[in-house]
C-alpha cells in the first residue's frame, strides 16, 4: 500500500522523517545552551563560595589578632 502511494506521488517525501534532522539540531542547541549556562553559573556560584569562605577565614585570623 505504501510503495502504491510512493509511485503515484513523484513528489514523495515522508513529512515527519524530514522533520527529525531539524528537531534533534534544535535539540543538541538547546542541550548545548543549558549545559554552556550551568558551566557558567556553577563557575560562578565556586567562585563566590571561594570569596565568602577566604573573607571568614581573614575575618578569625583578624579576630584573633585582636585577642
Amino acid at each position: 500500500m505504501n510503495s502504491y502511494f510512493k509511485s503515484s506521488n513523484l513528489f514523495y517525501k515522508p513529512r515527519a522523517l524530514n522533520q527529525v534532522p531539524t528537531l534533534i539540531y534544535i535539540y543538541t542547541i538547546m542541550i548545548t545552551m543549558l549545559y554552556s549556562v550551568l558551566i557558567h553559573f556553577l563557575y560562578i556560584n565556586q567562585l563566590i563560595s571561594d570569596l565568602f569562605a577566604s573573607r571568614k577565614a581573614f575575618l578569625v585570623a583578624n579576630g584573633l589578632n585582636r585577642i
